[in-house]
């Protein structure tokens, strides 16, 4: 039985994920105190609704504490639909491919291993690359997406998939700041992969120049998102892991203009209902590359 359904949802403090340590400071404040987990997380849920942010005064990670139990999380995603992350398949095909091609490593005759996969838009654009690819993710609405596609995604977490299976690359694309336990969970990647194998990490950059800009007022800060990272602290999880950064490169997208009003109006972005409303339907369906201050981090396994 789900556990959400036998007991009311309790938030506990927490200690720095990246580092470990107890000792923080305040950062930012609940705006919508007293939301379910249901309605934080779950891939199909938007609510821009900032919870209580602290930042670590050992690494100066920015992350969620008090915050819901692990399960309480994982059970959130689960019964998610994922039906927003769906609708632009095709073009989030198109956008992992570019950036496939923009990390460089040959495909043929590897194996990746894609988290938090959604309804698999990645392992499609690898499977086009020549790789033997899968996927994991916690939405079953989502998993039923992929797998109607022909696409080999299990439902699961990460920490289900056995140890003893190994992969060329692993990727973690928009999912390192969802996780409760991004340190435990690269230590795991980096046990399943092959000598020199990849990392690749995609995260809302706080230290990127949009980033700095719009600081508190950024708009990765919502529900969904548990840690804020920037290159100090990718930098820090990546050597408490055993990876080496090979470099990085910031993250376009391509989705189209209605898509992306769509979203802006969500999280309360000014005049967004307006322009949904009134633009012609001809300019609405303009597709858009965009940079959202987004980093893709693509790692090395470090030598034993």
């Amino acid at each position: 039985m789900n556990e959400l359904r036998t007991r009311p949802p309790i938030k506990v403090s927490v200690t720095c994920p990246i580092c470990g340590s107890s000792e923080s400071m305040a950062y930012l404040s609940p705006d919508l105190p007293g939301l379910t987990p249901e309605q934080l997380y779950g891939s199909d849920v938007e609510v821009r609704a900032v919870q209580n942010m602290v930042k670590c005064k050992d690494c100066t990670h920015i992350y969620e504490s008090p915050r819901y139990s692990d399960n309480d999380i994982k059970n959130a995603y689960i019964q998610a639909t994922g039906k927003r992350h769906d609708s632009m398949f095709d073009l989030k095909v198109k956008t992992f491919s570019a950036a496939l091609q923009k990390i460089g490593v040959a495909g043929k005759g590897k194996c990746v291993l894609d988290v938090g996969c959604a309804s698999g838009a990645f392992v499609k654009a690898a499977l086009d690359q020549g790789w033997t690819a899968q996927g994991i993710e916690p939405s079953e609405g989502l998993v039923e997406f992929a797998r109607n596609r022909g696409l080999d995604v299990s439902a699961g977490v990460f920490e289900d998939i056995p140890l003893a299976a190994t992969f060329d690359m692993i990727t973690f694309w928009d999912v390192l700041e969802h996780l409760t336990n991004p340190r435990e969970i690269l230590e795991k990647a980096n046990a399943q992969l092959v000598d020199h194998g990849h990392l690749v990490i995609n995260v809302p950059d706080h230290s990127s120049w949009l980033g700095r800009i719009m600081g508190k007022r950024s708009w990765w800060i919502m529900s969904v998102h548990l840690s804020y990272f920037g290159k100090k602290s990718i930098s820090e999880l990546l050597n408490r892991t055993g990876f080496e950064l090979d470099r990085s490169m910031p993250y376009f997208q391509v989705y189209t203009l209605d898509y992306l009003l769509r979203i802006a109006a969500n999280l309360k972005i000014p005049s967004a209902v307006f322009f949904s409303k009134h633009l012609p339907r001809r300019l609405l369906e303009l597709k858009i590359s965009y940079y959202a201050g987004q980093t893709t981090f693509i790692c090395r396994k470090r030598p034993a």
